[in-house]
């Protein structure tokens, strides 16, 4: 199959990673966000159908996360017009959380010595009494949707908007980490818990809708964290039964409202990768330390997991390009029979060979 003109290299879409390049545009049968749909797209069953033209990559993929949003500034992920350098990150999140940069992780943690909201576990039991929600209506949607418009509106990529601090991590942050994991499998705390998360998801339901208000977002990446490096925090059960309802909800409203929801969950978490697919989650990013090859060949069709070649670090490429060429075809050999089920992961589409190697392969894969 000949793609040479589609390979002619049109324009560049910009990327808001400052240093990161553009993503190149191509001569493509359809534009990425139509890609994006035809992969996500599932039957009356719920299946993926698989009909996308080329696997799509993170460059298909424009990432937003406005400086309205407090957690944004909070937890060090501001990406928009108007960024911020990281000696200004940190400080209160929505719940008025005192987070702390950390530089040398490229992450927030809650400040240390922090008073907590929910100080003491009992007061969980009685969490309305402690937590205020954020009233979001108060914030400059409309003027920062101005202000990045010719950014966000019209664009032939999936607009993917975050939300940083997902269930568990959020009850992290109000009580700390053994608290909290104690909070999900105390027969005394879990009645409370989901009344936590439960408004918590119909703040995030309402979070989804600005975002397609106000800038036309099509995909959301929600943060929760499940594990540590070598296996899940808590077992398999506990995930089913305290945190999937809520996630599915959400999952099942925000397809409602024509999204794809990303989770990104970090460890040693791929013998749970069930509960996600449980949850109608469309694509899970993960991190290195998962057997990816066993996780796509058993659910092909039934979530996308995003994942590619490490050819740089999150800043820019550090190989040369015949280094990188190599590492690409090394990762295709062992991948390249499961295109179908893997959403290219490209840093923020700041590579362009791979970028290029990707859309060429699946394509001709593709049209078989």
């Amino acid at each position: 199959m000949d793609i040479s003109k589609e390979l002619e290299k049109l324009g560049s879409f910009p990327s808001l990673m400052g240093t990161m390049p553009g993503t190149p545009i191509y001569n493509t049968p359809v534009t990425p966000l139509e890609n994006i749909k035809l992969a996500l797209k599932r039957d009356s069953g719920g299946a993926l159908q698989g009909q996308q033209i080329w696997t799509p990559q993170g460059g298909d993929v424009i990432t937003f996360c406005p400086i309205i949003v407090p957690d944004n500034i909070a937890r060090g992920f501001v990406i928009e017009k108007n960024t911020l350098t990281a000696e200004n990150y940190g400080g209160p999140d929505m719940f008025n959380v005192q987070w702390e940069w950390v530089p040398a992780v490229g992450g927030s943690m809650v400040r240390p010595g922090t008073k907590q909201l929910l100080e003491d576990p009992d007061d969980l039991l009685e969490w309305e009494k402690h937590i205020t929600f954020p009233d979001i209506d108060t914030w400059d949607w409309e003027g920062n949707s101005a202000v990045n418009k010719p950014i966000f509106m019209g664009e032939k990529r999936a607009a993917m908007a975050w939300i940083m601090t997902g269930y568990f991590e959020r009850l992290i942050s109000f009580m700390e980490f053994q608290n909290a994991a104690v909070a999900l499998i105390d027969e005394e705390c879990q009645d409370a818990v989901h009344r936590l998360f439960e408004k918590l998801t119909d703040l995030y339901i309402k979070l989804l809708q600005y975002y397609k208000k106000y800038y036309g977002a099509s995909m959301v990446y929600f943060h929760d964290d499940w594990g540590s490096q070598q296996k899940p925090f808590l077992k398999y059960d506990t995930y089913d039964e305290m945190l999937v309802p809520h996630l599915k909800r959400l999952c099942d409203t925000a397809h409602a409202m024509d999204y794809y929801v990303v989770l990104h969950s970090c460890g040693k978490i791929e013998n749970i990768v069930p509960l996600m697919v449980k949850a109608n989650v469309d694509v899970w990013s993960g991190q290195d330390m998962n057997d990816r090859l066993k996780v796509v060949k058993e659910n092909k069709g039934k979530i996308y997991v995003e994942f590619g070649p490490s050819v740089g670090s999150f800043f820019g490429p550090q190989l040369t390009p015949e280094e990188q060429e190599t590492k690409i075809d090394e990762w295709l050999a062992t991948y390249g029979d499961y295109l179908d089920t893997i959403f290219v992961n490209t840093s923020f589409g700041g590579n362009e060979l791979l970028y290029r190697k990707i859309y060429e392969y699946s394509r001709k894969k593709f049209a078989k």
